[in-house]
Parts: C-alpha cells; structure tokens; sequence
C-alpha cells in the first residue's frame, strides 16, 4: 500500500509561537522537489500535543493542498 520514502516533517513556528506557513511551504516544497513519497505533518518533534486542533486543522490542510 505504502512505498517510497514518507517523512514526518517539522512545524516551523515564529518568534511569537504562531505556525510560519511560509516555512512551511518552503518545507514541503523541497520534499515535493526531492522526491519525496509522502509528508506527515505536525509528527515530527511531539508539537502534535501542543497545537489545538484548529492549528493541526490548518497545518494539515496547508501541506495537502500544497
């Protein structure tokens, strides 16, 4: 079902604690270049946790659409 490499990737944040969608994007951008299979977002350093579910929402629906 699954192949290839799949990556769960960081959440880039600001200096204020709010989710840097420009990092992001740049993020999932170099996956996308690299051949990246698959993208796993909020997995990576336990933020999951930390993000209300409205900012996993967002987060999660960014790096879909991208």
């Amino acid at each position: 079902m699954f192949r290839g490499s799949i990556v769960a990737i960081v959440t880039p944040f600001k200096r204020d604690f709010e989710i840097d969608f420009d990092a992001l994007g740049r993020l999932v951008e170099f996956h996308l270049a690299n051949g990246t299979n698959g993208i796993l977002p909020c997995g990576c350093t336990g933020e999951a946790a930390t993000l209300s579910t409205e900012e996993q929402k967002a987060c999660i629906k960014f790096v879909v659409e991208k």
